[in-house]
């Protein structure tokens, strides 16, 4: 039988010896509630009887109290449905996420390790592609797809599980993990808050965390080469799968880290949307040199965003190529 259970995107916050603030993430509503109804609310796993929980309480009580918590979104739906973020990004939630205390110790581990071994595997990698570039030689079209697909399914899984676990690892707060489409582009994705974290070097770090992992795994992928173990040509093809994922998740394009490390070196929450108001108010920098610089980049920030379609049109022009050739 299946019992309520809390919304994964709440974050609680304790504001008085009997009061606690209940923020939706998602929704954008915070609400002030009893230190009780804050530990039930808590409580709600999916798995435990509601009425076990206020053994004191009477069960009507407890059913108005659920229906309460239910209307203000505090409840996660029966089921998950998929989230329209914009023209032509649907994301889909495959995971509602409620990490502990042993979650968060493994994640720290996870951090460091990356942060440590990202730059020398990355190293490693490239001296080994210079010394075996003339054994590489593809045998068949399946060690292309092979290829690709252990490149981009492993690097994609693994970029966002580092983000995760920097953001762990720091004090923030994960709630979702699922995948999307972005017109034609398949993507992974992890509904993170990091916004209680004030160190701009964790944020950036957190930010930077699936880059580094992408670069770490061309290092691995191009240690096994060597080893025989599989086909050197897959094993590099999901090297450099994983080196491209690496650079352009390095440019400033919107829902790309790039983009998200530059609003967090500038001290911006969202830098796309910053650029389109400098713009808006040109008429009022002229005669400001400063400001007339920034609206110069706001410019070429938002012109740059072009990039995105025309490398997905450029992906899908190689994919029928290569499924046809």
């Amino acid at each position: 039988m299946k019992y309520p259970r809390r919304s994964p995107y709440l974050v609680f916050s304790r504001v008085a010896r009997d009061e606690y603030r209940v923020k939706n993430y998602l929704h954008s509503e915070t609400y002030r509630t009893d230190h009780m109804t804050a530990t039930f609310l808590r409580q709600l796993n999916g798995k435990r009887n509601p009425y076990d929980l206020l053994p004191e309480c009477s069960e009507g009580y407890v059913r108005q109290l659920i229906k309460d918590l239910e209307k203000c979104n505090l409840l996660a739906p029966a089921k998950k449905e998929p989230m329209s973020i914009g023209k032509g990004c649907w994301l889909f939630p495959l995971i509602y996420c409620y990490p502990g205390k042993a979650q968060r110790r493994l994640a720290k581990i996870w951090n460091c390790i990356l942060m440590l071994m990202f730059v020398p595997l990355l190293m490693q990698g490239i001296f080994i592609r210079n010394g075996m570039m003339h054994l590489l030689h593809v045998q068949s079209k399946g060690e292309i797809y092979a290829g690709m697909l252990i490149g981009v399914g492993v690097g994609m899984l693994l970029h966002e599980l580092s983000h995760t676990c920097a953001t762990l690892a720091y004090g923030g707060h994960l709630f979702e993990i699922g995948v999307g489409i972005r017109f034609l582009m398949p993507l992974g994705y992890v509904l993170l808050d990091d916004s209680r974290i004030k160190s701009k070097l964790r944020r950036i770090q957190i930010n930077a965390a699936g880059i580094e992992m992408n670069l770490l795994l061309y290092g691995v992928f191009m240690c096994l080469i060597p080893t025989g173990f599989i086909s050197p040509f897959v094993m590099y093809l999901a090297a450099v799968e994983n080196l491209v994922l690496a650079l352009l998740n390095l440019l400033p394009l919107d829902l790309f880290d790039g983009i998200r490390i530059l609003s967090v070196i500038l001290g911006k929450e969202d830098i796309l949307e910053h650029a389109k108001t400098l713009i808006k108010r040109r008429k009022h920098y002229r005669r400001n040199p400063g400001r007339t610089v920034a609206v110069t980049a706001s410019y070429a920030l938002l012109g740059f965003q072009i990039v995105l379609p025309l490398m997905m049109a450029y992906e899908l022009f190689c994919l029928v190529k290569l499924i046809l050739v």
